[in-house]
C-alpha cells in the first residue's frame, strides 16, 4: 500500500507516451490531429515553437515519456533512492518545460492544443505523485 503512486505514475506516463506517439505518428504522415475538444492544435503544432532544434516536440515528448516509464519499472524493481531522484529529476525538467510551453501557447501563440493540454496535465500529475514519493522515502 505504501507504493500505490508508482502504478499511478506508470499509468500517466504510458497515457503520456500515447498521446506524444499520436502526435508523432500525425506529423510523419504529416496529416491532420483531430482536435475535438478545443480548436487551435493546428496553430499550435504549425508554430515555429512545435520544433526543438529542427526535432518535432512530439518526438521529443515519445523519449520523455519513455524514460519515465523505464525509470517507474526500475525503481519499482530495485527501489533504489537513486533513481527515484533521477525519475524526479526528469519530471522536473518536463514540468518546468510543461510551463513554458502553456505560457506559448496562451501568451504567444493565442491558440491551445488539447494534446499538449493533456500532455501538461499528466506531467503535473506525475511531479506531484513522484514528490509524494520521494517525501514518503524520507520519511519511511
Amino acid at each position: 500500500m505504501k507504493k500505490i503512486w508508482l502504478p499511478l505514475l506508470a499509468l500517466f506516463a504510458l497515457l503520456g507516451f500515447a498521446d506524444a506517439m499520436y502526435l508523432s505518428l500525425m506529423h510523419f504522415q504529416n496529416a491532420d490531429v483531430g482536435c475535438s475538444v478545443i480548436t487551435g492544435c493546428d496553430a499550435v503544432l504549425s508554430s515555429e515553437y512545435a520544433y526543438l532544434m529542427g526535432i518535432p516536440l512530439a518526438y521529443l515528448g515519445v523519449l520523455y515519456y519513455l524514460s519515465l516509464l523505464f525509470g517507474v519499472t526500475f525503481y519499482y524493481q530495485t527501489d533504489n533512492r537513486l533513481v527515484l531522484k533521477g525519475l524526479f529529476g526528469i519530471l522536473s525538467t518536463g514540468l518546468l518545460f510543461t510551463i513554458w510551453l502553456i505560457y506559448l501557447q496562451a501568451a504567444v501563440i493565442n491558440a491551445f492544443c488539447q494534446f499538449c493540454l493533456i500532455s501538461a496535465f499528466l506531467t503535473i500529475s506525475m511531479f506531484v505523485l513522484a514528490s509524494l514519493g520521494l517525501k514518503r522515502y524520507h520519511t519511511a
